[in-house]
């Protein structure tokens, strides 16, 4: 794949740009048009991290360097990617997914502690004398 780094969504991106062709000042996108997804993860807090943590290193170097020339470019992309940096990462929730084990939960942070502890005190099976019966 000449003038490609291997990106390992190829087969199914319908990107009309992607950042990881050599030619990609070649192509031209459209208001409205997909953008790569990597792209988007980039431009998240800790986004370049996860990405060096997912894909090989001179990909995520070509992101970090052909990115801003895209920014740059398209006002379409750059005003995407800035409102997609406002919202988490989907790499992130996927991690957090992954945790999920046969028998319930696995919480990462206090936060998320707490909240599973007050589903779990609504989910507990409550006996009559709670209710008041008997």
């Amino acid at each position: 794949m000449k003038g490609r780094i291997s990106c390992l969504r190829w087969k199914h991106c319908s990107a009309a740009v992607c950042p990881l062709a050599d030619d990609w000042q070649r192509h031209q996108h459209i208001d409205g048009e997909r953008i790569c997804g990597w792209l988007y993860e980039l431009a998240k807090d800790g986004g370049e991290a996860r990405l060096r943590q997912a894909l090989p290193s001179n990909a995520v170097d070509r992101l970090a360097t052909v990115s801003p020339a895209l920014y740059s470019r398209w006002y379409a992309i750059r005003k995407r990617l800035r409102e997609a940096a406002r919202s988490g990462s989907r790499m992130e929730a996927g991690h957090r997914l992954s945790l999920i084990k046969a028998g319930g939960i696995v919480a990462t942070t206090a936060p998320q502690c707490r909240q599973l502890a007050s589903l779990a005190a609504l989910a507990a099976p409550r006996g009559d004398a709670q209710h008041g019966a008997g």
